[in-house]
């Protein structure tokens, strides 16, 4: 026998023998006070699974997302109902969204006289340059690392 004097809520007194029930009910406990319903718990153990390890409900989140802290700013995408995804992992900018910029191009046409090659430069109107992009989304992905995230549910 173990001679251990632990003080927990809803279980046998101290002098109680420690029994597997006992130890089984005490390791609920633990795990209920270090990750109540509502945590997140991240491993880089592909094989670790809290559900048979710790016991209460675990879910594995496979969306891709990462986790931010709820913002309290007016008109932030963080300011945001808990659980709400934003944000994107490709975008496709729009000119909107392109820095303020111009782009110049001087056009002349020469005018010859007398058959040499000297003459009169006239600008001709404005010319468009060629386009160039191919309109693709660019990645938006902050540096990640991956790993597998639990939500403890129940």
């Amino acid at each position: 026998m173990l001679g251990v004097a632990l003080e927990f809520k809803n279980l046998p007194d101290t002098t109680t023998p420690i029994n597997a029930t006992n130890l089984n009910d005490m390791q609920k406990l633990l795990v209920d006070l270090i990750y109540p319903v509502g945590t997140y718990y991240h491993t880089s153990d592909s094989e670790f699974n809290p559900n048979t390890a710790w016991g209460g409900t675990w879910v594995l989140e496979t969306d891709g997302t990462v986790l931010v802290s709820k913002s309290d700013t007016t008109g932030s995408k963080f300011n945001n109902n808990i659980d709400t995804v934003v944000g994107e992992e490709e975008h496709v900018l729009t000119t909107d969204e392109l820095a303020n910029h111009s782009h110049f191009m001087t056009a002349r046409t020469v005018l010859m006289s007398d058959g040499n090659n000297y003459g009169t430069y006239i600008a001709d109107g404005t010319l468009e340059t060629s386009k160039t992009g191919g309109d693709q989304p660019h990645n938006n992905v902050q540096p990640s690392k991956i790993s597998n995230r639990w939500h403890r549910t129940a």
